[in-house]
């Protein structure tokens, strides 16, 4: 599961479990330019710590490391992992060619042990530019895995992200982030985008992205020109971010399991519209996953915010809790050429704020020549203020199926089950043993768990909302 902000620094709670870093320093400044090794030797590990040298050293041996990922970097060969040692490493990093290879932080002084809790790893951009640029240029493919290592301080004055990561031409990256911490960068703290033809996959999981000037991520995209980002985050938390993820995809797959997105707090506006917790704008066919997510306290933009322009959106909603964003929960919608084709199940979305009146807390729409769907099942979408659930347009089909929702604004299909009662739910997701919707669900098309894992169903019945009460 996502890890909630506070306990990312508490720091016993997760010395074993999670082996997180929490401390953060100053920067300098440095540049590090990729060149593979050309040597065809089998794949080897190479070590970098604070007390080592670079002079004359190709890295290999754990008893005299190098000083800096500046120059291990001119010395890895395809397969090699980069280890590096508890400290703190001043430098802008720059991997520009073909190859595959990781770094990985966290580790001892003697390279005996890996505890990114014990032996925290920063690499710091000193304010001074992009932290940590990977391209991928063209006829190069490039696969890179980052592990328990805090990036931070790119910048200055907002153009400086933590990792920026692109292709060109028919280039082809690969970035794999795991453990690690994204945070205090004066722009984005990763900033992806996909030039036409080529491929960028973003995998990061059980990291944190916080305190950044600009969004935890930015993903931008070309229509009708390829070039495609696909991004899977899960086990990760967002938090204090002008947003958590602000996307302009062409095409391509997003996929969020097990993520927090709390206190993202846009003060102005974001990338052309407000951002919150997660915002997406498909210029081409894109699919979104949302599972087992949870959105709170975010504000300018709620929680989540979809619409497509061109091509086919596709996005499902499930097992995900919404619970006190401002600006709305869940804004959706279609227009020029785009279509959107929206799933919500068994998913709770309760005590956000709307302060437009003339807006609810879900709402949908449809401007233009394409079309939206919307489906609601087995989910509670109560207890909101103002507007519960809202179609925008009489053209927007809306289906309502075994949900709970209080205060409804404009036509929708009602297809048996539903109920306008109060659900009995907390903050937290939970029914209570009072709860009037223990067993009132529908187990069609209902995922097999809950949010926290718990079967579905457990009673008699499914029931409705992310929560399956459990006596």
């Amino acid at each position: 599961m996502a890890i909630p902000l506070d306990a990312w620094f508490s720091w016993g709670a997760w010395s074993s479990a999670m082996r997180r870093a929490r401390s953060i320093a100053p920067g300098l400044l440095f540049f590090a330019a990729l060149t593979l090794h050309p040597s065809p030797a089998p794949a080897i590990d190479r070590f970098v710590a604070t007390t080592g040298a670079d002079a004359a050293n190709a890295c290999s041996s754990s008893i005299s490391p190098c000083a800096t990922l500046t120059h291990a970097l001119t010395q890895v060969a395809s397969g090699d992992v980069i280890k590096v040692a508890r400290g703190k490493y001043f430098e802008n990093l720059l991997i520009d060619t073909s190859g595959s290879f990781s770094i990985a932080g966290g580790w001892s002084a003697d390279f005996a042990q890996q505890d990114s809790f014990t032996y925290p790893t920063w690499v710091d951009g000193g304010g001074t530019g992009d932290t940590l640029t990977i391209l991928a240029g063209a006829g190069e493919t490039l696969d890179v895995a980052l592990s328990s290592v805090i990036i931070r301080k790119g910048g200055p004055d907002g153009t400086g992200t933590g990792i920026r990561a692109e292709t060109a031409g028919d280039g082809a990256l690969a970035l794999d982030i795991v453990d690690s911490q994204i945070r205090e960068n004066e722009a984005a703290g990763l900033a992806a985008s996909s030039d036409p033809p080529g491929a960028l996959v973003v995998t990061i999981s059980d990291s944190l992205v916080a305190h950044n000037s600009g969004p935890g991520i930015t993903i931008a995209g070309v229509v009708n020109q390829g070039g495609v980002v696909d991004l899977s985050v899960s086990d990760s938390t967002f938090s204090f971010n002008p947003a958590g993820v602000s996307a302009t995809t062409a095409g391509g797959t997003l996929s969020f399991d097990s993520v927090i997105f709390e206190n993202n707090r846009q003060n102005e506006i974001c990338c052309g519209a407000p951002a919150g917790g997660l915002r997406l704008r498909s210029l081409d066919s894109t699919n979104v996953s949302i599972d087992r997510c949870t959105f709170r306290r975010n504000r300018k933009g709620g929680a989540v915010s979809l619409s497509s322009s061109h091509g086919l959106l596709t996005a499902t909603v499930t097992n995900t809790l919404m619970v006190r964003n401002a600006f709305g929960a869940l804004s959706a919608g279609s227009y020029d050429d785009g279509s959107l084709d929206l799933a919500i199940v068994n998913s709770t979305i309760t005590r956000n704020r709307q302060d437009n009146y003339l807006f609810g807390c879900l709402g949908v729409s449809h401007f233009g020549s394409g079309t939206t769907q919307a489906d609601v099942r087995n989910s509670i979408v109560y207890n909101n203020r103002h507007i519960d659930l809202q179609n925008w347009i009489s053209t927007t089909t809306l289906n309502v199926d075994h949900s709970d929702v209080g205060v409804f604004d404009g036509p929708f299909n009602d297809l048996g089950g539903n109920v306008q009662v109060n659900p009995h739910v907390n903050a937290r997701g939970y029914l209570d043993d009072a709860s009037p919707l223990i067993d009132a669900g529908t187990c069609v098309g209902a995922p097999t768990t809950d949010f926290e894992g718990d079967p579905r169903p457990t009673g008699a019945g499914c029931d409705i909302g992310a929560d399956e009460f459990v006596p």
